[in-house]
């Protein structure tokens, strides 16, 4: 990365050079942007399946096998 900074100092006028470095940091910023959105989702969806694998354990019926225990 370092050396080809050095070549685009060396290379590009100083108004080119700023056009370059303004564009990776727009990419910089899309990409930690798409991170975070992605991290959303997925903390998301795991909320959601936890909420609904609670729901399913308080509100199914036992089976007869867990009511035989529950009466011994």
């Amino acid at each position: 990365m370092e050396t080809c900074h050095q070549q685009l100092i060396e290379r590009l006028e100083k108004l080119e050079r700023k056009l370059v470095l303004r564009s990776i940091d727009a990419q910089n910023l899309m990409i930690e942007q798409r991170s975070v959105d992605s991290f959303i989702c997925g903390f998301r969806l795991a909320w959601e399946m936890a909420n609904e694998l609670n729901h399913f354990e308080t509100n199914r019926h036992p089976s007869p096998e867990e009511e035989a225990e529950m009466d011994a």
